[in-house]
């Protein structure tokens, strides 16, 4: 019988667990929330490869702290539990007992092949979102702590102790894309090129689709054109997107309403201005929106604005997504120079679907407006 490990990749959440560890017997791994969290799958310290990675990692923790990052030392043997005595700095640094092997195999790192046991050490390092952001294996044990480290201490600081200031209430999450499946979407929107994008009217009751160059300029093209593109988009969604959105605002999204991938260009001014998406009949049904940055620090302008909640500008970084409310007042400032791209999405549930079955032709075909 096999029992094969199924790693976890960048992006996608971590695998939360309670667990016995040196500071209480039920260390609760979702409690770290808000800090980078170093984790250490080392096995058994009696490795020497193990030996020499924990020794490194021991011998940083005035690093660790004054970065603020938090160290969890994940061992497979119980005479590890004698590493306590060497902890100067407990706020920073702990121990996972994994004797059960559950936490390894949650992550992927521990496989039983025919009876064998196979354990890869490996450091992963998580966010603040409880997201993993890195993953780096023991190529180099040497050497690997410190590469680590260094790895960690370029990432974006968190601020601490700042006075909140008015902001919408939107949710950000990096990472739901990489760099490169952001280029394979740009590519294939330069490749086939896009349409101009309608905006939704409501006449005599009816939603209906119309272009108005003066509200709204930008031109897309439809995933669902594409589904060699549009069953890894889902399949990234489903797993780096879908769990933030449910663990933020309480609600799982079961449907969705056409991928685009959308482009500003500063040619002809591209922006869309103030408006909201849920406001007519035939997209009340519509809960929460989508834009997912592509190419970020490729133009200027393109600004995304919450007018309600301050004239603050969400820009994000290449990759991320940010998930609003469609009932949000929100507009993009005209791009200035270059091109802006974004994946752009409503998404909805069950009893959504049955609000949008229960109007009658619920979108008229575009027409010039």
């Amino acid at each position: 019988m096999n029992d094969q490990p199924q790693p976890l990749k960048v992006g996608e959440p971590a695998q939360w667990f309670v667990a016995p560890s040196s500071v209480n017997p039920a260390f609760h791994l979702d409690s770290l929330g808000g800090y980078h969290v170093i984790l250490n799958f080392f096995g058994n310290s009696g490795e020497p490869a193990s030996q020499k990675v924990l020794d490194h990692f021991l011998s940083l923790q005035p690093e660790l702290a004054r970065h603020d990052l938090v160290f969890l030392g994940i061992s497979l043997s119980p005479a590890d539990q004698a590493l306590v005595h060497r902890v100067s700095h407990p706020k920073y640094v702990k121990f996972i007992w994994d004797f059960d092997r559950e936490v390894s195999k949650l992550y992927g790192l521990l496989s039983i092949e025919d009876g064998t046991e196979r354990f890869f050490p490996t450091t992963i390092v998580l966010n603040p979102l409880m997201q993993i952001a890195g993953i780096f294996p023991w190529t180099r044990p040497a050497t690997h702590a410190a590469e680590v480290l260094a790895w960690c201490t370029r990432l974006p600081p968190i601020p601490r102790n700042i006075v909140a200031l008015p902001q919408a209430p939107v949710l950000r999450i990096p990472n739901v894309l990489s760099p490169e499946e952001c280029r394979v979407l740009i590519n294939r929107y330069r490749q086939t090129g896009g349409g101009p994008s309608g905006i939704m009217l409501t006449r005599e009751g009816q939603t209906i689709g119309a272009f108005d160059n003066y509200f709204k300029r930008r031109r897309d093209i439809n995933l669902e054109d594409h589904p060699d593109l549009l069953a890894p988009v889902n399949r990234r969604l489903e797993k780096r997107l879908l769990p933030y959105v449910e663990r933020a605002f309480r609600f799982r999204p079961t449907r969705f309403e056409r991928y685009l991938i959308a482009c500003y260009d500063s040619g002809d001014h591209g922006g869309f201005l103030p408006h909201r998406d849920n406001n007519t009949p035939g997209t009340a049904h519509r809960r929460f929106a989508m834009s997912l940055h592509l190419n970020v620090g490729e133009y200027e302008g393109g600004d995304l604005h919450f007018p309600e909640f301050g004239r603050q500008a969400y820009r994000g970084a290449t990759g991320e997504a940010t998930v609003f409310s469609c009932a949000l007042l929100h507009e993009v400032t005209p791009v200035t120079q270059g091109q802006r791209y974004v994946l752009l999405c409503f998404f909805y549930d069950e009893e959504d679907a049955r609000r949008r079955d229960a109007v009658a032709d619920p979108i008229a075909p575009p027409t010039p407006s």
